[in-house]
């Protein structure tokens, strides 16, 4: 309710809602990536103060959605525009809806790319690993 005077951001459907809730800080159970390896090296250094190393791992996001979506593709699934239907809902039970107490989230994690609702996910070039 409070979101409108905190942010320029209006999220227009609950992946939406979940990516800004991750890029604010909120807990959530996603993983940021990034397509940018100088952006990776920054986030991976940021907090160091030198005493321990620091590591940038890669990803083959396309892979994994093979492996576990069974598409090799990597979609912003908040975006219902542009997509056939079935695609678009093809991630829709990584995120079930809000008071579905017997929902199951799948054992496996997918890639999806962030709607890029917010400024600061932009300029990341940010994607999302569930």
């Amino acid at each position: 309710m409070r979101t409108p005077n905190l942010t320029d951001a209006r999220p227009q459907n609950p992946w939406e809602w979940y990516f800004l809730m991750q890029h604010s800080g909120a807990p959530t159970r996603l993983l940021d990536w990034t397509e940018g390896g100088l952006v990776g090296l920054y986030f991976a250094g940021r907090d160091s103060a030198g005493s321990h190393d620091d590591a940038v791992w890669l990803l083959d996001a396309w892979w994994l959605n093979n492996h576990v979506v069974g598409h090799s593709e990597v979609v912003p699934p908040g975006a219902r525009m542009g997509m056939a239907k079935r695609d678009a809902e093809r991630y829709d039970r990584w995120l079930p809806e809000r008071f579905d107490l017997d929902a199951s989230l799948p054992r496996l994690p997918a890639a999806v790319y962030a709607s890029h609702i917010a400024a600061g996910i932009s300029t990341q070039t940010a994607s999302i690993n569930l």
